[in-house]
């Protein structure tokens, strides 16, 4: 259906969409939106670590 770049690129896409929503909402500076954002970020953030680690150890340590 879509190829293996064509994913990554809409991986990214959908990631930097999400993590706009919590920093946008810091932009209003509402105290129920900032802890919102705070529990989001690092949670985006750890998602696309994972992914990327999981694909180096796909490529570069499989036997």
């Amino acid at each position: 259906m879509f190829s293996q770049k064509n994913k990554k690129a809409h991986l990214l896409i959908v990631t930097i969409y999400l993590m706009w929503l919590p920093l946008n909402s810091l932009l209003l500076l509402e105290t129920e939106n900032l802890i919102w954002a705070a529990t989001l970020i690092p949670h985006f953030a750890g998602i696309v670590f994972f992914k990327q680690s999981s694909d180096y150890k796909t490529k570069y340590l499989s036997d």
